[in-house]
């Protein structure tokens, strides 16, 4: 196999094919630094943000504010990259070790708790030949 040269174009085209085969969990729009609170904000969607203190991610800890102020997203918007220091931090990561265990476990069984299956409707359409949920009867 010949060897092709790589442009601008080749490069978007891979991007896209990599997007559309398995997009990233946690996407963002956009990172930013503020050297005045020393906060790096991560952009989620329009109306959220999350601000984290730039000491969370012990590999920035000799960075200056300088240098952050270079912080960008990954290609795929599911990382936060830092060039200087070759470090890239998967934003999954960050939001699952810094928000609170007890409301990720929420969140999972609130989505576990909706979710349809065969057995669920084959369970429903049963109730349902039954004449569906029993009435609740009022206490005299």
């Amino acid at each position: 196999m010949a060897f092709q040269e790589m442009n601008e174009a080749h490069f978007a085209a891979a991007l896209a094919a990599a997007a559309a085969a398995s997009p990233p969990p946690c996407q963002a729009q956009a990172v930013a630094y503020d050297p005045g609170t020393r906060m790096v904000r991560i952009t989620l969607t329009p109306l959220c943000t999350l601000s984290f203190h730039r000491d969370l991610f012990t590999e920035w800890c000799d960075s200056s504010d300088a240098q952050l102020a270079a912080i960008r997203l990954s290609a795929r918007h599911d990382a936060i990259m830092l060039d200087d220091h070759d470090v890239q931090i998967d934003l999954a990561g960050v939001l699952r070790d810094q928000l609170p265990k007890s409301f990720l476990s929420f969140l999972l069984a609130q989505r576990g708790g909706s979710a349809t299956s065969p057995a669920k409707a084959q369970a429903a359409r049963r109730n349902g030949a039954l004449g569906g949920r029993p009435r609740k009867t009022v206490a005299a």
